[in-house]
């Protein structure tokens, strides 16, 4: 029997919206919680909650690898320095979706439009900051042109979903935000940078996510 023909980049992003629309509850991630886990409804039910927040893991073509853009924040606020996705605080008024858009594009000048998201993954909560995280995926079937806002974001960089899919937690040393000490967290060494916290807890949930079909990614 013939070897089975490669899919086109196009059948792969079209074979991911579809597993990613059809896909929930995919989170398993407790070991990665560096301040023990709390989840959202029960930050919410508690009233621990103060801020909301939306990120976006932008998905697109880079040198014919569907790739994740990850960004490394500038030092100042609690999470400076730290490897995330392009997001923020939303606005009152605001949905959540819309926040994602608005944040990727102040942050990185990539514009998408609602018909970009195609999931939404679960809700995170950050102990430190008590700001409660609706994580989307977005696709962008185009190269897109990055132009980081320097006030807010030292460097990006992008990882394709192969190696996302590859890379296993491991224990990392990282200086914590509560405390300014250095603390031993479970996290993802990626690019020559730890992501831990927030930022790992949502990988991990898309990775599961597309666990099934990464063979074809």
């Amino acid at each position: 029997m013939p070897p089975r023909k490669a899919d086109s980049l196009t059948d792969v992003i079209a074979k991911l919206k579809t597993h990613l629309q059809n896909s929930t509850d995919d989170l398993d991630a407790s070991e990665l919680y560096p301040y023990g886990r709390v989840t959202a409804a029960e930050a919410r039910a508690q009233e621990k909650v103060k801020h909301e927040a939306a990120v976006v893991i932008l998905l697109a073509p880079i040198q014919e690898r569907l790739s994740a853009l990850f960004i490394k924040r500038s030092a100042h606020g609690i999470h400076g320095r730290q490897i995330a996705f392009p997001g923020g605080k939303r606005d009152e008024g605001e949905s959540f979706e819309t926040t994602a858009i608005r944040e990727l594009y102040e942050e990185t000048g990539i514009l998408i439009s609602q018909e970009n998201i195609v999931s939404r993954l679960n809700e995170v909560f950050i102990v430190p900051s008590l700001f409660v995280v609706q994580p989307y995926v977005a696709i962008i079937e185009t190269t897109p042109t990055v132009t980081p806002n320097l006030e807010e974001i030292d460097a990006v960089f992008w990882s394709d979903i192969a190696t996302i899919q590859k890379t296993k937690a491991r224990l990392c040393k990282v200086i914590s935000s509560v405390g300014n000490h250095e603390i031993k967290v479970h996290g993802f060494m990626m690019n020559n940078e730890i992501i831990w916290g927030a930022t790992a807890i949502i990988l991990e949930d898309f990775k599961n996510r597309v666990r099934k079909i990464s063979s074809a990614l």
